[in-house]
């Protein structure tokens, strides 16, 4: 669709869904274009996602405005399935044989040239800052080919955040290469880590306050973003130097460790063991400063 027409497709959405799509129209001019990430299937999969946000972005006044936690809660699931089922839609046209599962689209395999291909979709990360409409809540897209993730995409619908990844090409945070920062030591460094899921807050709640009592005396700052995901992308576009996700759902293993790769990060778990499991806990950061937390944390585990 040219571009002039999906903005005014779009605006039929609201104002939120016109702004949004006047900041991708001039974006797409380098985003679709440039860069290191050239992949075709990046760029449709951008694409579908993106079409995927006008859904949150039109009932964002309603979520602001609901105060009946059931019907909250009915609203954010119903709008999170419509956005999936855009998505899977338009990856069905695009790749028919590839294999697609979601949070709400039950698993269908691949099949001929696609049968080592499947996409999956979760729309819902960060579930509570989605409830408050909040800036910390984002919706991703990742193609495993042979069980590895090797493309991925998210959008963060109320931030104007995009982040995509293809292995061995690089990552990209709203058109600019991620990187991870190159620190030494961990005095005076930023440190990105949120409480563990409610679900799995008392397995996890141990090693959450070791790893605050071994490094909040040393550290400039102790941030979180309430998605553990994008915790992750704070660390690979530099705005801080580590991160820790205890208690690490699939999908966010999946895409988080993509970017983190491609970013330049060393990752691992805080009790200094190379391989991550879901629901378990990770610790991310560039390799110098790595290594340096792996000294200060392993004695504690």
């Amino acid at each position: 669709m040219p571009e002039r027409g999906l903005l005014e497709l779009r605006a039929k959405g609201g104002t939120c869904a016109y702004v949004y799509a006047l900041s991708l129209a001039s974006r797409s001019l380098t985003s679709l274009s440039q860069g290191p990430i050239m992949n075709p299937m990046v760029q449709f999969t951008l694409r579908a996602a993106r079409s995927a946000v006008e859904h949150f972005l039109r009932v964002r006044e309603r979520i602001e405005n609901a105060h009946d936690e059931f019907n909250l809660d009915r609203l954010l699931d119903e709008t999170a399935r419509k956005a999936e089922a855009t998505i899977v839609q338009q990856l069905e046209r695009g790749y028919p044989q590839h294999g697609v599962t979601g949070r709400f689209t039950p698993h269908r395999a691949g099949e001929g040239e696609g049968a080592d291909i499947v996409w999956k979709i979760e729309p819902m990360h960060g579930y509570s800052n989605l409830a408050v409409a909040g800036k910390g809540f984002a919706l991703s897209v990742v193609c495993l080919i042979k069980g590895r993730p090797e493309h991925a995409v998210i959008i963060c619908p109320f931030a104007d955040d995009e982040y995509i990844a293809s292995r061995g090409r690089g990552a990209q945070h709203n058109d600019k290469r991620m990187r991870v920062s190159k620190p030494t030591a961990i005095s005076g460094t930023r440190m990105a880590m949120g409480l563990p899921e409610a679900w799995l807050r008392t397995r996890h709640l141990p090693a959450y306050l070791t790893v605050s009592q071994q490094l909040a005396p040393q550290v400039e700052t102790l941030v979180a973003t309430g998605c553990g995901l994008l915790d992750l992308c704070e660390l690979a576009t530099g705005r801080v130097d580590s991160a820790f996700v205890l208690g690490l759902e699939e999908q966010d293993m999946q895409v988080g460790t993509l970017f983190l790769k491609e970013a330049g990060a060393l990752m691992g778990t805080p009790d200094g063991q190379p391989t991550v499991k879901v629901e378990g806990q990770l610790m991310a950061a560039g390799p110098r400063l790595y290594k340096a937390l792996i000294k200060q944390l392993t004695p504690h585990f």
